[in-house]
């Protein structure tokens, strides 16, 4: 309840600011309660399940490859700050290919075994990239790598200046 709270206080806070919000969840585990509050009190999320189909079951083993892998191309144009542990997320897990060459992740259990925390801020920083978005300004966004006039649009985008702007916190 009180990571759905804070989740509703943010997305209402963005929206007041005038922006559209696309809420993405990790239905797995505790996921699944977080979106069941936020449905109840009327947010429209979009419930993401890792392990589910990839879209493109020929290159990826399930939906979480798919989903960090758009997540990689992204990482050739767009900017993060810097934040040890998402650096550690980024950099720590392994992937493998199956016996039929779809890319599959490393699992959190074998990160485990390697003396490796889970993946959650990766995790959570993937789960943005499960759904084409619309950035003001640009054309859907399906992957990353468009042409150099997009790419320039989507670095030059920063969500955090457009929130407070106008705003005065005195």
């Amino acid at each position: 309840m009180t990571l759905a709270a804070r989740v509703a206080e943010h997305v209402n806070f963005l929206r007041s600011a005038g922006l559209h919000v696309l809420v993405n969840v990790d239905g797995g585990g505790v996921g699944g309660g977080v979106i069941d509050r936020l449905r109840s009190v009327g947010f429209d999320v979009n419930e993401v399940q890792f392990g589910s189909r990839a879209m493109d079951p020929r290159k990826w083993a399930n939906r979480r490859a798919e989903i960090w892998g758009a997540m990689r191309e992204w990482l050739n144009i767009g900017t993060l700050a810097k934040d040890e542990d998402l650096i550690a997320d980024l950099t720590n897990l392994e992937y493998g290919y199956t016996s039929t060459d779809q890319i599959l992740l490393e699992k959190r259990e074998s990160m485990k075994a390697r003396g490796l925390a889970s993946p959650d801020i990766g995790d959570a920083l993937a789960v943005t990239f499960a759904v084409p978005t619309r950035i003001a300004g640009t054309s859907t966004l399906e992957h990353a790598g468009h042409d150099a006039a997009s790419a320039a649009k989507v670095t030059a985008y920063d969500p955090i200046a457009t929130a407070m702007a106008g705003r005065s916190y005195a």
